[in-house]
């Protein structure tokens, strides 16, 4: 007998987790919700914050940061991030990251070295 596939099967693409910490302008907040599954934290972390942005980093592939609020990337913090793929920080600067770390757990590294050029 011959088994009969649902024709109606359609593939379902399973969203990308990655952590936002960084008060993100809406539109963009918007548009990075429809392409990935977006753990969301606009402001420095309470205490109670804290257990829900850990639980986040541990399913993560990717984070957004900024040194306002200040979040170091320690080998603590990648610790808490095994799957970790990709790091974008949002400033010119990135002394707030551990690059040894990182490259070590090849998570990537970008951020915006620019911005300010065009104002100076």
């Amino acid at each position: 007998m011959i088994p009969i596939i649902d024709q109606s099967y359609q593939e379902v693409a399973v969203k990308k987790k990655i952590v936002i910490y960084y008060p993100f302008p809406d539109d963009l907040l918007t548009t990075a919700r429809e392409r990935f599954d977006v753990a969301y934290f606009p402001t420095e972390l309470t205490p109670a914050d804290q257990v829900s942005f850990d639980a986040a980093l541990a399913g993560a592939e990717g984070i957004i940061l900024s040194p306002a609020p200040r979040l170091d990337v320690t080998r603590a913090f990648l610790d808490k991030a095994p799957k970790l793929r990709s790091v974008a920080t949002v400033s010119v600067g990135y002394d707030h990251c551990d690059v040894p770390a990182m490259t070590q757990r090849g998570v990537t590294l970008t951020h915006t070295p620019d911005p300010l050029t065009g104002t100076t």
